[in-house]
């Protein structure tokens, strides 16, 4: 057996995409399509290679049957393998059957040899391997590996363990894009059962190794066989190991054959282990350091990196030491190349462009590079000007200005579209998306002793990173934008960054501009532009560029060095109102209050339907005077505030408790705001139509008919609530970020200035405002003047506590909107914290009070009527008697 095969088995297992299951119990091989893979004479056997530790299978006699189908829709490509092993006194065999119906589609190597029918056969005895390898438009499947040496094997899908278990069907389905559209990949397994059922199969789980789908084929020159559009495995012979490739000797002799062999290797991407990727990169060492070599190698060096990067962040991590770095590969790259210029501008990963510079004979205009997305790639960028008209990333170095101050010999820059090159021991969390899959899969650290054990083999910190701090500390965080590098090199000199940044000069050497797009703004710390310092291997707070524009998603700055630059979040990630205890405790205690108070009035509201008399005295002593009607507005006023306030003290604070992460997703969080921003905004709404009800009665009969019906308790409950109903769901659907915060506090954004502000700030101040002047007007300058009319006469007992009501709830609603768009940046404690909660949690208590100022207003006018009664009742009475002395 060829060991490659098997390895490419392995690979298999990385790539079933796309397979889907669907098989029926095979028989015999046709025997026109039945030829011998496995010979008797054990002498002759070949060579086989071990597979990975698998699955050990039940001794004597088994079946296994697996199937692998693709496809979309209704239409799908079958494939589906039997075999068997059958025992006898005196030895074993193992037969394997291939029924493939989509041979034009799939084609099936077992071992080496494939399978040039639509159904084969053949067998193998003890002491020998198999595995059967699937191919497919360029790509190669591992689908199962089978050893017979002391008892027999299975590795399926490259899972050691798991998806081969006994007397059970097991099934894997992955989801994959080929050719730009949606195709479904099932592989079924199944084990000593009766026939390949995956209807009723178990969804597999790999307990040990990892499952391998579909990878690249690697085009290599082998055996000639029939078919000749397939291609096949390589073999040992035409491949060197990229541990040999790493050990021989590279010259200019062989460095482009040792370059192109590693690409083979590189282009794995995802499913490089740290391992490979130290040797890749000590291979890219040895061959930038080359003195000679053409910009063709420079290409092959930077395709090689460029595929590294497609790998796990971990892994690339790992795969880094002191002496063999991949960004240790450019500068000794441009320096060695004999050409002027190195252009690598359609790269997946990185973009990089770099040329000679001769300060005294060349007229130097700007330099620079830019990137226009994965889509477009990377172009270079010559001009100032340019950089200015636009939006995209882009990085540049005016080339006369720097001539000016030093004699330079290369200049060239690099792109990265992420960052895993700059994850040294540090952990940082990302900021405005989801947390990237490699950060999640890390582990927690141990203890500090073994947390950077060196892997005894090549030196690279094998244990994971310094955990980030406490979301409610202030720390660097780290959003989705591509890193840009610039260095300049005199001589043999790259790191003389320090000497530029020293020098005293009117204009910037680096000049540079993000485009973050639609990441969220921080709420609590700022935007900076700086650097990664390569020594400590961790982004540096000194030094930072100057950010001369942040606005609209653009951000452009000015550096004093060259080095990689890139944007960074400085500051708390959590709330302060989630990580103070002090803000903590008041928010509970006044939320709490507003819970208790808005539920007495609820109570209150609810016992005027209540038709008992002992009610109807109680609740002539809670108001102060006899009952009266109902008020539904004002009852739904206080329901809604209830509603908030149970949002605000129970589901609102989403921290985790040991500050390490978020409790909940972001669709809960973005639920609660919603929720919580429409309660307010319908008691805004609600407050003003109460503020109108209340001065309509001054208005003239036509306008008081109108408003009369606006504010009647059904139109008045519509505009209530479904106004601000329908106004929350196009935000939450159209404009979501609003109620993402991403600070452990389900609450809305304070920096979109309409929503946030306008709406809930200048509304209710203004209502309270106009309702308030309008009445002041209305009862003393027109009631002194005499141009008050008997059509707008009005009395009400509660009119002037109602307008101090209304008054106070205006601006209490008000604030704390404003308060917050003040707090945007602000990290730590300020006392403007303290104000927000204390406004926002005590807006149900301000609502009982107010019902207590109103209450002993009306108990005063009530005995100043009953004494003003009683007054009238005692002269009614002197009077009558001084008529009945004077009739006698």
């Amino acid at each position: 057996m060829d060991p490659v095969p098997i390895m490419m088995m392995s690979a298999f297992v990385k790539v079933l995409d796309r397979i889907v299951m669907e098989r029926q119990r095979l028989g015999s091989g046709d025997s026109s399509g039945k030829f011998t893979w496995w010979i008797n004479d054990f002498s002759t056997l070949p060579t086989t290679a071990s597979t990975p530790i698998p699955t050990t299978v039940p001794p004597n006699q088994f079946t296994f049957d697996i199937s692998l189908s693709e496809g979309r829709d209704n239409k799908k490509n079958h494939l589906a393998i039997a075999s068997e092993l059958k025992c006898n006194s005196e030895q074993c065999s193992y037969t394997v059957q291939v029924d493939n119906s989509a041979q034009a589609y799939f084609k099936v190597f077992v071992g080496s040899e494939l399978c040039q029918n639509s159904k084969c056969s053949g067998t193998f005895l003890k002491s020998s391997s198999v595995n059967v390898t699937v191919y497919r438009d360029g790509q190669v499947l591992d689908l199962f590996d089978f050893e017979y040496v002391d008892t027999p094997r299975i590795v399926v899908l490259g899972c050691e363990d798991g998806l081969t278990e006994y007397g059970n069907c097991i099934q894997m389905v992955k989801a994959i894009k080929l050719d730009g559209m949606d195709y479904v990949d099932e592989v079924c397994s199944c084990r000593s059962t009766g026939e390949l059922d995956c209807k009723v199969g178990r969804p597999g789980v790999c307990r040990r190794g990892d499952t391998k789908w579909w990878r690249d084929a690697v085009p290599t020159t082998v055996e000639s066989t029939p078919s000749t559009s397939t291609p096949v495995p390589t073999t040992s012979s035409s491949m060197p190991s990229l541990k040999d490739l790493s050990n021989s000797g590279v010259g200019l002799n062989n460095v482009t054959q040792v370059l192109n062999d590693t690409n083979h290797y590189s282009k794995q991407g995802e499913s490089l282990n740290h391992t490979q990727i130290f040797e890749i990169t000590k291979i890219l060492h040895n061959s930038a350091n080359l003195v000679g070599i053409s910009e063709e190698n420079a290409i092959q060096i930077l395709q090689n990196m460029d595929q590294c990067l497609n790998a796990r962040r971990r892994e690339i991590r790992n795969g880094q030491t002191k002496d063999y770095r991949l960004l240790n590969v450019l500068w000794p790259m441009v320096r060695n190349t004999k050409d002027r210029v190195i252009q690598y501008l359609h790269g997946r990963n990185l973009g990089f462009n770099a040329k000679k510079v001769d300060c005294k004979t060349e007229n130097h205009t700007d330099d620079g590079m830019i990137y226009y997305g994965p889509d477009k790639g990377y172009a270079v960028l010559n001009d100032t000007n340019k950089l200015a008209a636009t939006t995209e990333n882009s990085i540049i170095v005016p080339l006369g200005t720097v001539c000016q101050d030093e004699e330079i010999s290369h200049v060239f820059f690099t792109i990265f579209r992420g960052q895993k090159l700059f994850s040294g021991r540090q952990k940082y969390r990302t900021w405005g998306e989801e947390a990237v899959v490699d950060d999640e899969e890390e582990e927690l650290m141990e203890d500090v002793s073994t947390r950077y054990k060196r892997n005894s083999q090549n030196g690279s910190d094998s244990v994971g990173q310094i955990p980030a701090p406490s979301k409610c500390s202030n720390q660097l965080s780290v959003p989705n934008v591509p890193v840009m590098s610039a260095s300049i090199m005199a001589g043999n000199a790259v790191d003389g960054w320090r000497t530029f940044s020293r020098m005293a000069r009117a204009a910037p050497i680096a000049k540079l501009q993000f485009n973050v797009g639609k990441i969220p703004r921080p709420l609590h710390g700022s935007n900076i532009v700086s650097w990664y310092d390569n020594v400590g291997q961790e982004w540096s707070l000194n030094e930072q560029c100057k950010i001369e524009k942040d606005q609209n998603g653009l951000i452009t700055a000015n550096c004093e060095h060259l080095t990689d630059f890139t944007v960074l979040i400085y500051g708390q990630l959590d709330a302060e109102y989630v990580c103070s205890w002090p803000l903590i405790i008041i928010g509970y205690s006044v939320n709490g209050a507003s819970i208790v108070c808005l539920l007495l009035l609820i109570i209150i509201g609810l016992m005027f339907y209540i038709r008992y008399d002992l009610i109807r005295r109680i609740l002539s002593y809670l108001r102060g005077q006899a009952q009266t009607s109902g008020d539904v507005i004002n009852l739904a006023y206080y329901c809604i505030f209830f509603l908030f306030f149970i949002l605000s003290l129970f589901f609102m604070d989403q921290s985790s408790s040991d500050g390490q992460g978020p409790t909940t997703t972001s669709t809960y969080c973005v639920v609660i705001a919603a929720v919580s921003y429409f309660s307010l905004i319908s008691a805004i709404i609600m407050s003003m139509l109460i503020g109108i009800r209340m001065i309509c009665h001054f208005f003239s009969p036509k306008l008081r008919a109108f408003f009369g019906v606006m504010t009647s308790p059904p139109a008045a409950l519509s505009i209530g609530l479904i106004i601000p109903f329908t106004f929350t769901m196009i935000l939450a659907i159209f404009d979501t970020q609003f109620f993402e915060r991403n600070d452990s506090f389900c609450w809305v954004r304070p920096d979109y200035i309409v929503y946030a502000v306008v709406v809930p700030v200048v509304l209710p101040i203004i209502n309270g405002l106009i309702c308030s002047t309008f009445a002041i007007y209305k009862m003393f300058f027109q009631a002194k003047r005499g141009l008050g009319s008997k059509e707008t006469s009005h009395y009400d007992a509660e009119f002037w506590s109602k307008v101090v009501g209304l008054l106070i709830m205006q601006v209490a609603m008000g604030l704390p909107w404003g308060i917050e768009f003040i707090l945007i940046g602000v990290s730590g404690p300020s006392p403007w914290n303290y104000i927000f909660v204390i406004l926002l949690g005590t807006q149900g208590i301000d609502l009982f009070l107010i019902f207590l100022y109103r209450r002993q207003r009306l108990v005063n006018e009530s005995r100043k009527w009953s004494a003003r009664e009683e007054k009238l009742q005692r002269k009614r009475h002197f009077t009558a008697a001084g008529h009945d002395g004077e009739e006698n």
